[in-house]
């Protein structure tokens, strides 16, 4: 036997042709390369397909792809798909005769359960026998309870029924005064949309690196056309504004992105690199519980909002570098705090503080760039609002 007659007799056995069935499981279970992107994967997946069904018919393309779901049901089948090629209805049904598929039912081993359950189980809900607490809440029956509402004439509480939900051991003291909605004062603003508003006296951020010597230096994020537009815009007015300016520092952080409630788009800075490389400052913020606290026994609120707050405070000279970032058509830094800095909200809480002075453990609640203006009266809330 020479070695052609080997090779034809080794093959004609042992020939491991794949199948279209095996190509379709092949390519199902294929994922992208490091790297790849989703593109990129899906024109190979599509080019893989094209080349090994050019040569079949649409009957045979449909064959391999319900045979290759039938397997996912029936794993027997996986070495019927794997080896024979299956060309028609006709031989596919011939195949599959062989194989059932029967879905088994629990019946009678529940109903053998049911049988073999002890009678003595009880309840320790209702305290009977002959089943556990879960299985009486599942066979509940719903109680249908009528509620009648009455309309009533008048939204005030009548003062029997408010002693009643307090108790009937001490007389109502309630006041019903009716408080109109209206304009108490009107305060103009001369500022325009981001306009300069100048920087705070009362604190500026100086970020501190825990390893001097690591910088960042990321690439800036993919934008659509749309949204490169967008950022172009938003560099123009901040540059326009003098918060930021053009920059060639080592570090680099991308930008992105971010719809505000009104739909329109807000820059933000992707600082989560530098933020892990920076001393934290430990000022703390006010807790919630004890802000509202703080507003019992008050009737008026004045509520006040410090625009751009954060674009306020100015940043030390040595740490603008760090604040740069980078966007597909360019590197700016930042000249007041931006947002998304580890201390920022420390650094704006504190020069808060130190401008509210005593107030803010008097009338004044802050929370970062919110303030709330609690009084009495109208009167009383007036003037506070002038101090303030």
């Amino acid at each position: 036997m020479d070695w052609n007659h080997f090779q034809q007799i080794f093959l004609s056995r042992f020939d491991a042709t794949e199948t279209s069935a095996a190509a379709l499981v092949r390519v199902n279970s294929s994922v992208p390369a490091d790297g790849e992107s989703m593109a990129a994967f899906a024109n190979r997946t599509l080019t893989t397909l094209m080349a090994r069904w050019k040569d079949l018919s649409v009957e045979q393309i449909a064959v391999s792809t319900v045979l290759v779901r039938c397997m996912q049901i029936e794993p027997r089948l996986q070495r019927l798909a794997h080896t024979t090629e299956l060309k028609d209805r006709t031989s596919m049904q011939r195949e599959l005769m062989a194989y059932s598929y029967k879905k088994r039912t629990n019946s009678d081993r529940a109903s053998n359960e049911s049988a073999k359950r002890s009678k003595t189980v009880t309840c320790y809900t209702c305290g009977r026998m002959g089943h556990k607490s879960n299985e009486r809440l599942r066979n509940h029956k719903a109680k249908m309870i009528k509620m009648d509402f009455k309309k009533c004439s008048d939204r005030r509480t009548s003062p029997s029924l408010a002693a009643r939900s307090r108790g009937a051991e001490k007389p109502s003291t309630a006041e019903h005064r009716r408080v109109d909605t209206c304009s108490v004062k009107q305060v103009s603003s001369q500022l325009t949309p981001w306009h300069a508003y100048g920087c705070a006296n009362t604190g500026e951020i100086e970020i501190k690196l825990i390893d001097p010597n690591r910088t960042v230096q990321r690439r800036p994020y993919r934008l659509s056309p749309d949204e490169r537009q967008v950022c172009r815009d938003k560099i123009k007015e901040l540059l326009a504004a003098n918060i930021i300016k053009p920059s060639c520092s080592p570090f680099a952080s991308p930008i992105l992105l971010v719809k505000k409630k009104d739909g329109s788009d807000r820059l933000c800075v992707d600082y989560r690199e530098p933020n892990r490389n920076t001393v934290p400052d430990k000022f703390p913020l006010p807790l919630i519980s004890d802000q509202i606290q703080r507003l019992k026994g008050a009737n008026y609120f004045t509520i006040l909002d410090a625009a751009s707050g954060f674009h306020q405070i100015p940043v030390h000279k040595d740490s603008i570098e760090r604040t740069a970032f980078v966007t597909p058509d360019g590197q700016y830094e930042y000249l007041t705090m931006p947002f998304g800095l580890r201390n920022a909200p420390s650094v704006f809480q504190r020069a808060m503080h130190k401008a509210l002075g005593d107030l803010v453990n008097t009338f004044v609640v802050c929370y970062l760039d919110d303030m709330m203006i609690v009084s009495d009266n109208e009167k009383e809330g007036l003037e506070r609002l002038d101090i303030v």
